[in-house]
């Protein structure tokens, strides 16, 4: 990407140029999701007012359509107190450890549940957690206040939010979003 601002001089080429970029990016996402708004399905200003709301999905919807993952990711990462775009290697425990921006998460397996344990950074603490697949499925989830050091949160298969978070927390794809 280009620098546009530079000891207090700013290069309007630059900024013209990233302006077009977008501009364009913007209009073959468009292009490419007018099928799916012809049958009620999300408008680009649509998911990025979703992402500017930290993910979450107008309607029962709970998937990114693939033409506008990448925006979505960008939106939601630069929105986000904590990013990690995928695991960095497998684990081999029962328990999944990932570092998300200055946030340690760890997941842990119980015999009929999974939990998130968040510890939060002394001055930033979440109050949503984001979770969004590869494939686009998407998860957005309220976190309850810390409990001592840490957030803990059950995520327990209802067919809902928490159902979807525990089948994408497992994915090492699965990008995630603290809010």
């Amino acid at each position: 990407m280009a620098r546009i601002v530079e000891e207090s001089r700013v290069d309007w080429t630059a900024a013209g140029e990233l302006f077009a970029d977008r501009t364009a990016r913007d209009a073959l996402v468009a292009e490419s999701l007018a099928p799916r708004v012809a049958q009620g399905g999300l408008s680009l200003a649509d998911l990025k007012a979703s992402a500017l709301a930290g993910g979450r999905m107008p309607g029962a919807s709970g998937v990114v359509p693939f033409a506008a993952l990448k925006l979505f990711r960008s939106l939601l990462s630069r929105r986000a107190l904590g990013y990690s775009a995928m695991a960095r290697a497998a684990s081999t425990s029962g328990e999944i450890n990932r570092q998300v921006g200055d946030f340690n998460l760890d997941v842990v397996a119980d015999s009929d549940a999974i939990f998130l344990v968040i510890a939060p950074v002394a001055d930033k603490v979440p109050t949503s957690i984001t979770l969004l697949g590869e494939d686009g499925r998407i998860a957005t989830i309220e976190l309850p206040e810390p409990i001592g050091e840490s957030i803990q949160i059950g995520l327990v298969d209802d067919g809902g939010a928490l159902g979807m978070a525990r089948q994408l927390i497992n994915d090492p794809l699965t990008s995630i979003f603290i809010q």
